[in-house]
């Protein structure tokens, strides 16, 4: 695996690893973390919870988000399958068994599942006010482009060098 001197980056590199040995627990754990540590740099001033969602919503609601349409009439309508709300508090679930509430769907009607055949992702994602069966992979993928168009985005690097954990390897 490539070592990178950015945490982000280190982090975006593992997830894909991860993934790629179906290790989809680490690989999930680590991609709710995405929010957290470009929340920080994007919104420095606000609580933890108000700039996971920020940054959510500006990066990465777009890549959770599609335009179907409406049949008879065929009028288009914005179809969100993960909100901000809604990931925060599966973070919080899965990171330390936080609280599962969230605007919308209960955490507890969720599942969570990873389909590979033949080395490629047959995903699925079903979801209504009830209940919602969400793509590991799919999660992972999107937080890591939402997170890659943020770094891209920002001039300074710098600010991503974080007072984080870093785990050097020589």
């Amino acid at each position: 695996m490539i070592q990178h001197d950015n945490i982000l980056l280190n982090k975006l590199a593992e997830i894909k690893c991860a993934l790629d040995i179906s290790l989809y627990n680490c690989a999930l754990a680590l991609a709710l973390t995405i929010p957290d540590v470009c929340g920080k740099i994007k919104y420095p001033g606000l609580s933890v919870a108000k700039r996971y969602k920020s940054w959510f919503d500006e990066y990465a609601k777009k890549y959770f988000t599609s335009i179907a349409t409406k049949l008879p009439e065929e009028s288009k309508v914005e179809y969100t399958w993960l909100t901000s709300d809604e990931c925060y508090a599966l973070r919080c679930a899965v990171l330390h068994a936080g609280d599962y509430k969230a605007t919308g769907i209960d955490l507890t009607q969720i599942h969570i599942h990873a389909h590979k055949r033949d080395g490629d992702n047959y995903s699925h994602i079903i979801r209504d006010n009830r209940f919602a069966d969400w793509d590991a992979i799919v999660l992972c993928e999107n937080l890591c482009k939402a997170a890659e168009e943020y770094y891209d985005s920002v001039d300074n690097k710098e600010r991503f060098d974080l007072d984080e954990v870093r785990i050097d390897t020589w």
